[in-house]
């Protein structure tokens, strides 16, 4: 993952480890435009709450992977 080019630009970046249905995901990214965040969820219904968060909010600082973290971690995020 190239945090930079995924987000279109350099900004701290967080991980949520899994977000449930995404409202502290959801509060932080709406409190802290200026920062990057990533979650990491399993549960279909907690993702799908916190896109619908996303996009209701207008947030564009979220990226979100339905996935187990291992995976992620090992596959995705150095």
């Amino acid at each position: 993952l190239n945090i930079a080019a995924t987000f279109g630009r350099d900004a701290s970046t967080y991980l949520e480890i899994g977000f449930g249905m995404g409202q502290t995901l959801l509060a932080a990214a709406q409190q802290y435009p200026e920062k990057n965040f990533i979650g990491v969820e399993t549960h279909k219904p907690g993702v799908g709450a916190l896109l619908m968060g996303v996009q209701e909010m207008g947030l564009s600082n979220i990226r979100v992977y339905q996935a187990d973290v291992i995976d992620v971690l090992t596959d995705c995020i150095p």
